[in-house]
Parts: C-alpha cells; sequence; structure tokens
C-alpha cells in the first residue's frame, strides 16, 4: 500500500546511494546537463549518501567540477581551475563548503548553511521549499590572467567577499566587496597571447543591498 510508505520512513532503516564518476559532462544524462554551456570541456563527479529511519534523515555529498580546456585561444587552460563542493546534513541542517582552485592553488572559498527537513518533505513533497540561506563567498588573490574566457580581457589579482543573508527567505540582504591592487585590462590574439595591456589600476567596488535599499561605491586610481 503506497500510503503506508511515509510511515514506513519513519520506522524502517532506509539508505540511498547514487554515484556519478568522473566524466565529461557532455556525457552525463541530458536533464543534468540540459542547457549547460561547454559540457564537453567540463569534467564532473559526484557521491551521494542519505540514510535515515528512526532518527532523522543524514547525508553527504561530494562533487567536483574542472575545466578541460582545449578552445581556441584558450589562454587560462593550463591552470586547470576546478571547484570542490562537500555538503552535510544532519539534525535537520545542511551546511555546504566549496573550494575553488587555480593551478593547484585555493583562491575561493565558500560556506552555506540552511534550514532542510528532508524528514517532513519526504511525508509531504508538497511542502518541498527552497530553504533560507546564510552565505558567504570570498576569494583572495584571484589570478584573473589564469582563467578562461576572462583571461582574454583582463590580468592581475582580484581579491572579493559576498555575504548573503537570508537568501531564499523574506528580506534577504548582500553585502560585496570586489578589489585588486594591480588591475589590468588587456586584448590577445587568437592563440592567447597578450597583444597590449592597459596600465595597472587599483580598483575597489563596494555594494550594500538589503531593507528596501541599496548602497554602493566604487573607486579607481590608476598610474603609468
Amino acid at each position: 500500500d503506497p500510503s503506508l510508505i511515509p510511515q514506513l520512513l519513519d520506522v524502517a532503516p532506509w539508505r540511498l546511494a547514487l554515484r556519478f564518476p568522473p566524466r565529461r559532462l557532455d556525457r552525463w544524462p541530458r536533464f543534468l546537463r540540459r542547457d549547460l554551456p561547454f559540457a564537453e570541456r567540463l569534467l564532473g563527479s559526484a557521491t551521494l549518501t542519505l540514510r535515515g529511519g528512526a532518527y532523522q534523515p543524514v547525508g553527504d555529498l561530494s562533487a567536483n567540477l574542472a575545466w578541460l580546456g582545449g578552445l581556441d585561444g584558450g589562454c587560462g587552460d593550463p591552470s586547470r581551475p576546478r571547484v570542490d563542493v562537500r555538503a552535510r546534513l544532519e539534525g535537520g541542517e545542511t551546511r555546504v563548503d566549496a573550494t575553488g582552485l587555480v593551478d593547484d592553488r585555493r583562491v575561493l572559498f565558500a560556506e552555506a548553511r540552511g534550514a532542510t527537513p528532508v524528514h517532513t518533505w519526504l511525508r509531504a513533497p508538497e511542502s518541498i521549499r527552497l530553504p533560507t540561506t546564510r552565505a558567504t563567498v570570498w576569494a583572495v588573490d584571484v589570478p584573473l590572467e589564469r582563467l578562461p574566457f576572462i583571461c582574454h580581457e583582463a590580468e592581475g589579482p582580484l581579491t572579493a567577499s559576498f555575504e548573503l543573508e537570508r537568501l531564499f527567505g523574506a528580506r534577504p540582504s548582500l553585502v560585496a566587496e570586489v578589489s585588486s591592487d594591480a588591475l589590468r585590462l588587456r586584448r590577445t590574439s587568437a592563440d592567447g597571447r597578450p597583444l597590449d595591456r592597459s596600465p595597472p589600476a587599483s580598483a575597489r567596488v563596494y555594494a550594500q543591498l538589503g531593507n528596501g535599499r541599496a548602497h554602493s561605491e566604487a573607486s579607481v586610481a590608476w598610474w603609468n
């Protein structure tokens, strides 16, 4: 009797495990890569375990996404940027941690957490909603000239931070700051070689959104 399934999920031990071995994203099932650009240039893998029964569900997610390069003029290809994601569901809350690497150096960090009452969602799927989430993202000295596509337009170290409160909830807010002490705009050839570039500039952008208000500041200084 299908009507007994919600009751059994609260009593009988159960476990769900999924694994996607490393492969190019254009070889993943279509519904997982729909509308994803450059799927043939991305390598991804993921594992997911979810278990429950007479206790609140517990789960773990591990995923990786790497840029394989290979496009004409891909001046950032050798850096092989990638992102590693880890998530843990416990006590009705999910915490997500992510790390971004360029040239095997960690330059991007992110963390997020939010209430995820999976036990309630399993009993009443119609109650599933995006959870109110708190997220923080920060990047330290990201080398723009080592990133695909961006490397054609800019070079120099970039530092940034983003703090989001009540994301997907009522009255979300954002505080963001992006800066560089040696930012250059540049033009590259078809094979990725620099042709010309601007003098280095010191740049900073700050923005704050929330409570129906927005505030921003920007400054740029350059020298020859």
